[in-house]
């Protein structure tokens, strides 16, 4: 018999993966294919919604795992295999970036920092107030 779609299957979603889960682990707690996941995204917002919010909800628990481990709170974990979980499931990588994922974001052009600046108008009102070559400034 196939499963047919509910409202409450969101709260589902965001429980499931708001404890680390997958979209695997709910597929299989509703004893569902992904695809028919996929399909209910599709046709019902509230729950493309509640799969988006499930996602966020699972790196976060998982980041609070790795937190609780580096504090000595998390007894028996496994670095490698946790480090393996946030590069394949949430495209981590040994590259730092700044910004938030998918925000496009560039350095301000030089002598646009807060602190350059302040050094630039200090160093226009007294040329002599600092030892340190300025860089940046315009």
């Amino acid at each position: 018999m196939a499963v047919r779609y509910h409202r409450r299957m969101c709260r589902l979603a965001i429980e499931v993966m708001g404890s680390g889960g997958s979209k695997t682990d709910l597929a299989h707690r509703l004893a569902v294919p992904l695809a028919t996941l996929a399909g209910w995204a599709r046709e019902h917002p509230e729950f493309a919604q509640a799969l988006e919010t499930g996602e966020t909800f699972a790196q976060g628990w998982w980041e609070r795992l790795g937190r609780e481990a580096m504090l000595g709170r998390a007894p028996g974990f496994d670095f490698e295999v946790w480090r393996e979980v946030m590069v394949k499931r949430f495209g981590w990588s040994e590259v730092i970036e700044a910004g938030y994922p998918g925000e496009s974001w560039n350095a301000p052009e030089t002598g646009s920092w807060a602190g350059d600046r302040g050094r630039c108008e200090q160093e226009e009102a007294n040329p002599a107030a600092t030892d340190e070559p300025l860089t940046g400034c315009a």
